[in-house]
């Protein structure tokens, strides 16, 4: 089978992905927007960004960046059985080349992973309803204040993906749009790159590595840490920003306790790697909400909850050993990234699929969205065009 993957990189999980299915014997074609700077060894077919000004300044350099995108999607649909488009990407604007697609008897996959279609009033909305609200206060509020968190732009996403798709992976912490049932996204990791690796330091090194501070908690974070050593308690403390993720991998491989994101109802990527390179691991999640199969090390924090359980695993070394040789085999029946693309083809075969992890009730029972907020959106969306607009003319009146 030939296999497209694309547009997005999100955490490289395009370019393993790739690897999966290509250790199963498929070929596949991944054209990716712009490369992750944190992966700069990973490879694809083609990356538009590398291909010319990409998106490009001026309006000759986006048509002709619209020209290219269109000939990689012909060159797709002519070479390729399936589709899988990560994070809601999409070739042709208004999402015209899913109905393409169908028309040629090709098969999609949409997977998304979080902030793709997470829309902050809706979440806000049943996190509510769930009674988790407050506990998660500080990263609704970070949402509320996204000016480019858009209802319609999301909702169109998700509609497309539930008409046009033969399979959705998702998770319900961001699926409060969702109306078809769907299966659980199972991030992929090539455990090949990751080395296990079991210090047994007396003096263990916690780390903390955010992505973005407000979405992780880190304010938190620091917070149990000061507290901690003021208490005089033995540890290491290390704060990773803006580190490639060679580097990453490295630096888990010699840590002891890594401490994830602490508003999350999920278990999170880099908490899977954390896993993988032998790691006791901290985080949020809910296991019964988030489908977490019930064998998941992670030991499950809040805000209030950190201070308490890291001066618990900084203090035994014996409770350490036993999660983290727990973690590695978790990765590995649950997140190796060829059983993940096989479960992806296997789910795609008539009758794969029994019975779906997720059927989604609550935007369709309980969601509300107030007529201001859309209309206060709808004006910005506005005024966001418009300035794109003038932007694109007055540089290329500058150019000329």
């Amino acid at each position: 089978m030939r296999i497209f993957i694309g547009l997005a990189e999100v955490a490289n999980n395009a370019f393993t992905y790739g690897k999966g299915f290509q250790s199963l014997g498929h070929e596949t074609y991944t054209v990716i927007t712009r490369k992750n700077p944190f992966y700069p060894d990973s490879h694809y077919n083609e990356v538009l960004a590398e291909q010319m000004e990409y998106p490009g300044e001026g309006f000759f350099p986006r048509i002709e960046a619209g020209r290219r995108r269109l000939s990689f999607f012909f060159k797709a649909l002519r070479n390729c059985d399936l589709f899988i488009f990560l994070s809601g990407t999409s070739f042709l604007p208004g999402y015209w080349d899913y109905p393409i697609l169908k028309l040629f008897g090709k098969r999609i996959v949409s997977v998304f992973f979080g902030e793709d279609i997470r829309y902050w009033y809706a979440y806000a909305q049943e996190m509510r309803l769930l009674g988790w609200e407050e506990e998660i206060k500080p990263y609704l509020e970070y949402r509320k204040s996204d000016p480019k968190d858009f209802f319609m732009t999301k909702i169109n996403r998700v509609r497309v993906a539930e008409r046009y798709a033969d399979l959705i992976l998702s998770q319900p912490s961001q699926g409060e749009l969702q109306t078809r049932a769907y299966m659980r996204v199972n991030v992929p990791l090539d455990l090949s790159q990751y080395h296990f690796n079991v210090p047994e330091r007396q003096v263990p090194l916690v780390v903390h590595a955010p992505s973005d501070r407000a979405v992780k908690g880190t304010e938190f974070v620091l917070e149990t840490v000061k507290k901690l050593k003021g208490e005089g308690l033995p540890f290491e403390f290390q704060l990773v920003e803006k580190m490639p993720n060679a580097g990453v991998r490295k630096l888990l491989a010699e840590a002891d306790i890594v401490v994830d994101q602490l508003f999350s109802q999920t278990v999170a990527g880099f908490a899977l790697e954390s896993l993988a390179t032998g790691n006791v691991v901290l985080a949020r999640y809910n296991s019964d909400y988030a489908h977490i199969p019930p064998d998941c090390p992670v030991v499950n924090v809040t805000v209030d909850t950190l201070p308490v359980e890291l001066r618990r695993f900084i203090l035994n070394s014996d409770l350490r050993r036993q999660l983290t040789y727990a973690g590695r085999e978790y990765a590995e029946r649950y997140h190796n990234h060829v059983k993940v693309a096989q479960q992806i083809l296997d789910w795609l075969k008539p009758g794969g699929i029994q019975e779906y992890d997720f059927i989604p009730t609550f935007f369709q029972k309980d969601f509300m969205m107030p007529r201001d907020l859309l209309k206060e959106e709808r004006r910005r969306m506005r005024q966001q065009r418009m300035e794109r607009l003038s932007n694109l003319l007055l540089h290329s009146i500058r150019k000329a």
